[in-house]
């Protein structure tokens, strides 16, 4: 039994079985997981960390497909996401909207309630009614989104309700309000969330439907997971091109505008193609 130290510091016996099912969550054969697996133990020792396993496993991916290795690294990629212009935000603007919902990135003017109006990341409506999302990114994806984050959500949401209630300018029916991360929610966090009634989406959270499932589901990956660089995604994102779908959607003359080369743009889609495929 090999022990291996986690980023949190954590030192705890590795799962192989969950190790093996991550190369296969990425695309990889029965066959080829196995084969990574041999090459995992023969290569780690007590001690080491999940980010040497992290790294063994992208590089023995990318020999046999690079687009395995980048669907694998999808947790990078969302970290990668640029806070500056909101990229994780609106991302999971698109994200949801591939779910059905009705969806806004940071409205104007911001939502009224009782006491103030309140700045919201995401506004989301369907048939349940409109709830709000708080975003919460962050650019090391081993940290946790803490007890913090549920608990502002939750005053927030109270106080757009009374606001609604009071008849209040610009107030809207919220019916709840969605934690959403691209890392981990503490144990505490999940713990006030679900006694308050807030929902949560987090990596592997809630387990086998967290974020990761919800972007795998579609298959909607950010332009962080392909061969384009910081400057081409602002561009991009000026134009409203968030993710792969997007890009893939994308009229060329769009594209060019963004200044992304019609080469550039063809070998670009070549490699969502056998992303997806």
């Amino acid at each position: 039994m090999v022990m291996i130290q986690k980023s949190d510091g954590v030192v705890e016996a590795l799962d192989i079985k969950k190790t093996r099912h991550s190369c296969i969550r990425a695309g990889a054969t029965e066959q080829m997981a196995d084969e990574i697996m041999k090459v995992v133990l023969s290569k780690i020792n007590d001690g080491d960390s999940t980010k040497k396993i992290r790294t063994i496993i992208y590089d023995e991916l990318h020999k046999r497909e690079d687009t395995l290795a980048h669907r694998y690294d999808l947790k990078y990629a969302l970290s990668r996401l640029d806070p500056t212009t909101s990229q994780f935000e609106k991302y999971i603007t698109r994200l949801f909207s591939y779910f059905g919902y009705e969806t806004k990135h940071s409205p104007v003017p911001k939502p009224m309630g009782h006491c103030t109006d309140h700045e919201i990341d995401v506004f989301m409506k369907n048939s349940e009614g409109i709830k709000f999302i708080e975003c919460k990114h962050h650019f090391h994806y081993y940290r946790d989104t803490g007890l913090d984050v549920p608990m502002r959500v939750w005053a927030r949401l109270q106080d757009l309700q009374d606001g609604f209630k009071s008849g209040r300018k610009n107030s809207f029916n919220f019916k709840g309000a969605w934690v959403i991360t691209n890392t981990k929610l503490s144990g505490y966090a999940i713990r006030y969330a679900t006694c308050k009634k807030i929902e949560y989406l987090a990596w592997n959270q809630p387990k086998g439907n967290g974020l990761n499932d919800y972007i795998e589901k579609v298959k909607a990956y950010p332009l962080t997971i392909v061969p384009l660089n910081d400057y081409d995604r602002v561009k991009l994102a000026a134009e409203n091109i968030i993710d792969i779908k997007d890009f893939v959607a994308a009229d060329p003359d769009k594209l060019l505008k963004s200044g992304i080369s019609n080469a550039k743009s063809e070998k670009v889609r070549r490699f969502i193609y056998k992303l997806t495929e």
